[in-house]
């Protein structure tokens, strides 16, 4: 066995001293006209007093602020205050569940009183919204895969109120990643019994004005797709119900016997991918059948219309495994091990892909097993199959070689839901370091950056305030040394 250089240290950080506004040293040149401020948000304190969370997904909250200012840059950063975080740190140990940290059991509950008490779905989730933002108006929300959304007073990072969506809409969920129109409404999506929803909140409305603007039901209702993020296109929503499923039979019986809540996320190869479009006129989902083969996904990367088509571009994964390799007792085998760095890395390989759904017409003539992809530049497939579903295989966007296609960005307010060219992402070469990648979706070629002992995170790209071209501009990355 040999140590990985630290390549996995990084993930198993702590941080337990907040850092007030420093000012950072610069090497290179600030352009003139690049000012404001990048908020990120992600995993922070992973002890509490000796009990250690199980899963990069638990850590408390860490939001870090980068503000630039006439060719300076300051940074500061906050664990962001949840009753969670409080609750912890008053007793100095984990008493709230996450994700893949299920706390100590209360002693006073026994199985029996389990039986005795209403099942409430409030058990299920943590208000340590560890993941992204969400905008609203002039208001910043932290957020994750909970009804909970935190508010940040983005000037000084202080958190200001948990709010639970649960109380102004019928959803038990929102997603870490929402969407802004141009108009400046936002987007979102959450479960409820048997639905999916798209939820909207109107431009510089407050969220009491949220209402849900379309339901797609689940067909499998014991077992409904997880998700974590969703496209829009200039007509459609477009929402993918994956193989990576949630079992509602355990989350019942960990009512009452206990468990994390990663138990309840199984990968069930036996179902197909499902892609639905939905109106954005008058939220109806579209009648014809979209399927793929299975495959798991965190983040899709961005979907537009073409010549009657819609092309959805995502980040795969070939089964469920993803989530193993993140306990953090893999992370620390994975950086003392090789080969478990290696396994781990075949785990979290994933690949972008592009998807092609033709919007057909019911008076076309079609035959089974025609494919009817009539776009001229794309490889994809989209076969009609006999009781008229169109099965879809991709066209992949990236090599299998390149071990990871992951945390994607594109030119958000230029090409969201249009079509675009470039996309930009982290990705792990075969030699398992990190990197920021530039993949070129009409040509697939990739332009790498890496640097020694550097540890990128989810890139985001900031257009020239005149640019022309899709791709100039600067790409922010907060890297890890």
């Amino acid at each position: 066995m040999r140590k990985n250089n630290g390549l996995f240290t990084v993930y198993l950080r702590n941080c337990t001293v907040e850092c007030p506004r420093v000012e950072a040293k610069i090497k290179g040149i600030i352009p003139k006209w690049l000012k404001g401020s990048l908020l990120r948000n992600g995993p922070g304190l992973r002890k509490i007093g000796i009990d250690e969370y199980a899963h990069l997904f638990d850590y408390s909250s860490l939001i870090r602020k980068y503000s630039i200012e006439n060719g300076r840059v300051f940074y500061e950063n906050k664990l962001l205050k949840s009753s969670s975080f409080k609750r912890n740190q008053e007793k100095q140990r984990i008493v709230v569940s996450e994700f893949g940290t299920e706390c100590i059991a209360d002693p006073c509950k026994t199985i029996l009183k389990r039986f005795m008490s209403y099942f409430t779905i409030n058990e299920l989730f943590t208000d340590n919204t560890a993941v992204g933002f969400m905008n609203v108006g002039d208001e910043v929300y932290a957020c994750g895969d909970t009804p909970y959304i935190t508010k940040i007073e983005a000037n000084s990072l202080d958190t200001v109120k948990t709010i639970d969506i649960r109380k102004l809409l019928a959803v038990n969920t929102l997603t870490s990643h929402p969407h802004t129109d141009a108009d400046g409404n936002v987007y979102n999506m959450g479960s409820s019994v048997g639905h999916y929803n798209i939820v909207k909140i109107p431009r510089n409305n407050s969220l009491q004005n949220a209402s849900i603007v379309a339901k797609i039901a689940t067909h499998r209702p014991f077992n409904p797709g997880y998700y974590h993020s969703f496209c829009l296109t200039e007509n459609y929503f477009v929402f993918i119900e994956q193989a990576l499923i949630i079992s509602i039979p355990t989350l019942i019986q960990q009512h009452f016997f206990g468990g994390a809540n990663s138990n309840l996320l199984k990968w069930r190869p036996q179902y197909k991918n499902k892609f639905f479009l939905i109106s954005r006129k008058d939220g109806s989902v579209v009648n014809q059948k979209y399927i793929s083969e299975p495959f798991a996904f965190f983040h899709t990367i961005n979907a537009y219309e073409e010549q009657n088509h819609v092309v959805v571009d995502i980040c795969c994964y070939r089964d469920g495994n993803v989530l193993k390799a993140l306990f953090t007792d893999a992370i620390k085998e994975a950086e003392i091990d090789t080969k478990a760095a290696r396994r781990d890395a075949k785990y979290i390989a994933s690949q972008a892909k592009r998807f092609v759904l033709p919007l057909l017409n019911s008076k076309d003539s079609i035959k089974v097993g025609e494919n009817v992809n009539s776009l001229s530049d794309s490889k994809a497939v989209a076969i009609v199959s006999k009781k008229n579903v169109v099965e879809c295989i991709p066209e992949a966007l990236t090599e299998k070689s390149a071990a990871m296609a992951e945390m994607p960005t594109i030119n958000y307010s230029r090409c969201n839901g249009k079509k675009y060219r470039y996309f930009y992402a982290i990705c792990r070469r075969d030699d398992l370091l990190l990197q920021l990648m530039k993949c070129d979706t009409k040509t697939k070629a990739i332009q790498i950056w890496s640097e020694n002992n550097c540890y990128p995170s989810e890139p985001i790209f900031v257009p020239h305030p005149h640019s022309v071209d899709e791709d100039d501009g600067k790409l922010f990355s907060a890297s890890l040394t």
